[in-house]
């Protein structure tokens, strides 16, 4: 796309799990790469780790609410990861 390209290598035989992730920034010419040493299948999670912990504060917004709110500012401590779903991709 018009931010960068992006590479995935993964094995041959499944269960396809990756073993290198690239991105190449085109603004800044720059590479990242990832490489994945292991993996670990079927590990048994209890569902408490997936609990909010009691002092976090969890604040659901519908696609109105969320434009709204960010018209006064950031919305919440971390951004929306993929705002061109939100906005679509600027030319």
């Amino acid at each position: 796309d018009g931010a960068g390209k992006r590479t995935v290598w993964v094995t041959k035989a499944k269960p396809f799990v990756p073993l290198r992730a690239e991105t190449f920034v085109r603004g800044s010419s720059d590479t990242i790469t990832f490489d994945y040493s292991n993996w670990a299948f079927d590990l048994p999670m209890p569902e408490s780790f997936f609990e909010i912990p009691s002092d976090v504060e969890v604040e659901s917004l519908d696609y109105d609410e969320y434009m709204e709110k960010s018209a006064e500012g950031p919305v919440g401590p971390a951004p929306i990861l993929y705002p061109d779903l939100l906005h679509g991709s600027k030319p």
